[in-house]
């Protein structure tokens, strides 16, 4: 499934089915199971900073550029929850990624 995806254009509006693809939206379509189902779960895409739910100003700079609206809600992939989710395993991390701790690298040997 993923041959066809080489060449296909990167996506800078971050929405699904248009033929183009982000980072993370093209890991995730490469991997599928044999009915065709993606294996990693979509969530809503969030564009906004925590403390004051607005959104960040980097991407209101980027979509302005573009021309098109935020996709805030959007179901989306990031790379976040693709080294979260339960169908990856972790076999290496440079340095200490933040918010793990010394019984988080102990689990990566598992």
């Amino acid at each position: 499934h993923a041959r066809r995806l080489i060449g296909a254009p990167y996506d800078p509006f971050f929405l699904p089915g248009n033929g183009r693809f982000y980072c993370s939206e093209l890991v995730s379509e490469c991997f599928r199971d044999p009915d065709g189902n993606l294996l990693f779960a979509l969530a809503p895409m969030n564009f906004k900073e925590s403390s004051s739910g607005e959104p960040m100003a980097v991407w209101k700079d980027h979509f302005v550029k573009l021309g098109a609206p935020i996709p805030e809600g959007v179901p989306g992939m990031n790379p976040g929850a693709l080294s979260r989710s339960d169908r990856i395993r972790i076999v290496h991390a440079y340095g200490m990624p933040r918010g793990w701790d010394e019984t988080t690298w102990r689990n990566l040997s598992r």
